[in-house]
């Protein structure tokens, strides 16, 4: 497509609700269109965030300030229109379809840097996200993020993926499994 062309995307994700509606990420902007000649609507822009909140800055590492590239999308398959969205910079979410977006605290994720995300198809209100340090869960209910260490390296996490009580998470020493308590999920 014209206006997606010369742009490194990151991920793709059809709507559950509206399986012709196509979310594509690149590095710097969301999209969403429909059907094969979409007309691409920017719905979020690394160039429209201003200014980091303070909360975010204290938790990036090393005191970097440089806006890291989006990395995922997921959308909650019982409310499409709540989306999440992870950077190296954090996490934001959108109840609204995209229109706007509201950043995820850092605090208690240890980093800002998430790599990928997902929501366990049992619990799209919980969202998994693969870390620099490792993966972590967040439930947005509870607004609060929550290492997860059982049965997993802490060391970067760089892809996560869910089948029926079990995430998945690929690193640069192999793939781990943790089997999810009723807790986790």
């Amino acid at each position: 497509s014209p206006g997606l062309s010369h742009r490194a995307v990151r991920s793709l994700v059809f709507d559950p609700k509206l399986p012709y509606r196509l979310y594509v990420v690149t590095d710097q902007e969301v999209f969403a269109g429909e059907g094969a000649e979409a007309a691409w609507q920017s719905l979020f822009s690394l160039a429209r965030i201003q200014e980091p909140s303070e909360e975010l800055e204290e938790s990036t590492t090393e005191g970097s300030t440089s806006r890291g590239p989006l990395t995922a999308l997921a959308i909650d398959p019982r409310s499409a229109t709540t989306l999440y969205l992870s950077s190296l910079e954090g996490m934001h979410t959108s109840t609204d379809g995209g229109t706007s977006w509201q950043p995820v605290t850092s605090l208690g994720l240890g980093t800002s840097q998430i790599h990928h995300l997902i929501l366990h198809h049992h619990s799209p209100t919980v969202a998994y996200v693969a870390t620099s340090q490792g993966v972590a869960r967040y439930a947005s209910e509870e607004g609060r993020w929550e290492p997860i260490y059982a049965g997993l390296p802490a060391q970067a996490a760089h892809f996560l993926a869910a089948a029926p009580q079990k995430i998945f998470a690929a690193t640069e020493q192999g793939l781990y499994m943790l089997d999810l308590t009723m807790e986790q999920m």
